[in-house]
């Protein structure tokens, strides 16, 4: 089985960074290189960790965007339908056992419109489509200077200040949501493995 690595790690995805780590792979897939090719090497290490942690981090708030706007879509539905003027009207909640099965209803429903209001639903897509927009520009831009490496087989002084740009904007993002969910981050983390393998990323051939 192909040995999977995790994206670097800073605040946003774990406390605690695994050895195993695709600057690991990386170093041992090129074996012993002299100072100028080790400083080549450890800029293309740092490259395909934050692009692989920033694709990861993506997936993550698409995910999250994705559950809140369906709750603040029930939410928003489901006290309309269960409103009097719509299941009310209907004869078999009129007597017997639907008479109680619609006092049940309509308790559902006023708690449904109390609750919603503490659920504070529309701040949190709002700050998980802030977030999301601003990953998913981090990761097309980085996405670009590794086709660009590819391409050029070099590391200008441009692209170190561009990639030394893009760690501050990873920073100040990372603490934007302290509380994260452990099972989803696994579960994007995963995605990211099998999409983009650190062993499919470019490194320059043994000499």
């Amino acid at each position: 089985m192909r040995k999977r690595t995790k994206p670097s790690n800073e605040k946003s995805v774990s406390p605690k960074q695994k050895t195993d780590n695709s600057c690991t792979g990386l170093k041992a897939s090129i074996g012993t290189a002299p100072h100028d090719r080790g400083a080549f090497i450890r800029d293309l290490s740092s490259l395909y960790d934050l692009y692989r942690t920033t694709a990861q981090n993506e997936r993550y708030y698409a995910a999250k965007l994705k559950t809140f706007r369906a709750w603040g879509l029930y939410l928003d539905i489901a006290p309309a339908v269960l409103a009097p003027s719509c299941l009310g009207s209907w004869a078999f909640f009129k007597e017997g056992p639907g008479a109680y099965v619609w006092t049940v209803i309509a308790a559902l429903a006023g708690i449904l419109s109390v609750v919603k209001p503490f659920l504070q639903l529309s701040k949190g897509i709002e700050r998980y489509s802030k977030l999301y927009k601003a990953y998913s520009d981090l990761y097309f831009d980085l996405k670009r200077m590794v086709e660009d490496v590819k391409y050029t087989r070099s590391f200008s002084g441009e692209m170190k200040r561009t990639l030394n740009s893009s760690r501050d904007r990873h920073k100040a993002l990372s603490g934007d949501d302290p509380c994260r969910d452990k099972k989803l981050e696994n579960r994007c983390f995963d995605e990211v493995c099998a999409q983009i393998p650190v062993e499919n990323l470019w490194t320059p051939p043994n000499d």
